[in-house]
């Protein structure tokens, strides 16, 4: 499961600068290509390839997929849609990625993550 915090906005002083939105369904899979982490559910669904950083940290390389739309696509075929992002562990069981400037909305979106209960 997991949950977005929005902080900041891109609509100046008329946008929201702060929100947090219920759980969605995620995941994490092993691919081929390494470890995937996957937002299943809600209006913006960011996907990408995890990368081992150190000990504590991952990098994400990936994509934002809006509304409708099919599943995003890998990092670098829509540049405009493009994340990098850092998958940080926060707890025994509790994770945090950190997606700076995002395409919409927001300055900075922290997505919580957690175990299916």
């Amino acid at each position: 499961r997991c949950r977005t915090v929005k902080l900041g906005s891109q609509g100046g002083p008329e946008g929201l600068g702060y929100v947090v939105y219920g759980w969605f369904a995620c995941r994490i899979d092993q691919t081929p290509r390494g470890l995937k982490f996957t937002k299943v559910t809600g209006s913006q669904r960011p996907s990408g390839l995890l990368f081992p950083e150190d000990g504590g940290h991952m990098v994400m390389l990936g994509s934002m997929s809006l509304a409708s739309e099919p599943a995003a696509n890998s990092y670098g075929q829509r540049p405009e849609r493009d994340l990098v992002a850092v998958l940080e562990r926060i707890g025994p069981a509790r994770w945090r990625l950190v997606i700076p400037w995002p395409e919409n909305e927001s300055n900075l979106d922290l997505i919580e993550l957690i175990p299916a209960s």
